[in-house]
């Protein structure tokens, strides 16, 4: 929740930053996390996963951005998108350094209670970020992935409105109803966890952990 939330909170301000007061009129400028829960991406996606005993992830509610609002419409809505997945892309390389240092501090001795609790707790917000950040890049509504392609390459206000009705619908067929029709269709769990795996290798690679 924490990622969540963190990963909300850094596009609202820098929206500010840039012009556009939209998120911060609407009360999103908040550490509280009610002021970013998703009924789809942050109730009934994990519910479901956990449920069906797949990788839990979900995403927060959009950030409301004005494009009209910001100095340079394009270029910051670009910059705007792109910081959520790159907040959490700074959470996972956080996690990634504590995690090393937790384990470099306990040495050849045997992990305690505590110091594997905060060990897992680490790995996993590990996970939870780089599963964030391959999700935030997917060029589909709500994600900001999309985002950057609506700024890169502008759709008539009607497309856009079209695409962000079916959003629901899109998500659905990508994390439920593709895997249900055939495992070759398992986006998540043939393309996307797969990746992540191998990101995961990577940052704990890097601070001499081996998987």
């Amino acid at each position: 929740m924490f990622a969540l939330v963190l990963s909300s909170l850094v596009p609202a301000l820098l929206a500010g930053m840039l012009g556009d007061g939209t998120a911060r009129e609407m009360g999103r400028l908040s550490l509280n996390p009610l002021k970013h829960v998703d009924p789809l991406g942050t109730i009934l996606v994990p519910l479901v996963l956990i449920i069906a005993q797949a990788p839990v992830l979900g995403w927060a509610k959009p950030i409301p951005i004005n494009p009209n609002r910001l100095r340079n419409p394009r270029l910051d809505m670009i910059l705007v998108a792109l910081s959520r997945p790159a907040t959490n892309l700074f959470l996972a390389a956080l996690a990634a350094a504590l995690l090393g240092l937790v384990i470099a501090g306990n040495g050849d001795v045997e992990m305690g209670p505590l110091a594997y609790f905060v060990a897992r707790n680490l790995y996993n917000f590990l996970a939870i970020n780089l599963f964030l950040l391959v999700f935030n890049l997917l060029p589909i509504p709500p994600f900001p992935g999309y985002q950057i392609v609506e700024a890169l390459w502008p759709a008539p206000p009607e497309h856009q409105e079209k695409v962000y009705r079916y959003s629901f619908a899109i998500v659905l067929l990508l994390v439920f109803v593709l895997p249900l029709l055939s495992p070759q269709l398992d986006i998540l769990g043939r393309v996307i966890a797969p990746f992540v795996q191998a990101m995961m290798q990577l940052f704990l690679g890097s601070v001499g952990i081996s998987t």
